[in-house]
């Protein structure tokens, strides 16, 4: 059988569709590249959540003592502070809590204070001198009792001027600005949360779409991310 088998011959050709196919491939790719590369950087200013602190889901401040010679305002300049006094104290409404698992804290002050879960998430995506996690720990309604030693105010170190606001921003008298308008431009592409100078703007915490994201994925009530219109 083998002497009878019929030889058979077979012209070697390339296949126009393989490369056709990788060719499509590969535009694929770069088209995503390009997508990546033309995202539109969106801002937020980080607020409390009131809402989340009345059903219990996040703590509130119902008592501060603030020692002498220390201001609130400390955290808006931009400015390493290293520790808070001892004698400073959060005293939590316990009665509002539904449970100690919590991830921020509402206080009728400027700071954004958040536990140790979301700063993790939030220092894996910002470089680590853009912000200081000082450490604050809280107290129980009478402030005799650390109740959870697990939480930081963020102290953003990133500040701006008046270069990156636009001057269609709606201003009052004296020129202080209450609602800011961004410039995207005047932004640097590392600058992923800042404030803008208190001596021109409301004291506001900025974040972009990129930490909004990582905290986003965390689950966690107490905080809400205001969008800020920004000119591109």
């Amino acid at each position: 059988m083998k002497k009878d088998s019929i030889r058979k011959f077979y012209a070697v050709m390339v296949n126009m569709d393989a490369a056709t196919s990788q060719k499509k491939h590969l535009s694929c790719r770069v088209s995503k590249v390009n997508m990546k590369k033309n995202t539109i950087r969106k801002f937020y200013a980080v607020m409390v959540n009131m809402d989340a602190a009345t059903k219990g889901l996040a703590a509130f401040v119902d008592r501060y003592k603030e020692p002498d010679g220390f201001s609130p305002l400390c955290f808006s300049q931009g400015i390493k502070i290293g520790h808070l006094p001892k004698e400073l104290k959060l005293q939590i409404d316990m009665k509002m809590l539904k449970n100690m698992d919590f991830d921020a804290v509402v206080t009728c002050y400027t700071w954004r204070i958040i536990s140790r879960r979301l700063a993790k998430a939030l220092m894996d995506v910002i470089e680590s001198d853009d912000v200081e996690l000082v450490p604050i720990p809280l107290y129980d309604q009478k402030g005799e009792k650390v109740i959870r030693d697990d939480f930081y105010v963020i102290n953003a170190l990133k500040t701006f001027d008046r270069s990156i606001v636009s001057s269609r921003s709606r201003a009052l008298k004296r020129g202080f600005i209450l609602d800011p308008i961004l410039i995207e431009k005047n932004i640097p592409e590392n600058a992923h949360i800042f404030r803008i100078k208190d001596d021109i703007c409301a004291n506001i915490l900025v974040i972009d779409n990129v930490v909004r994201k990582v905290l986003f994925k965390q689950p966690h009530d107490g905080l809400r991310f205001r969008p800020i219109e920004t000119e591109y």
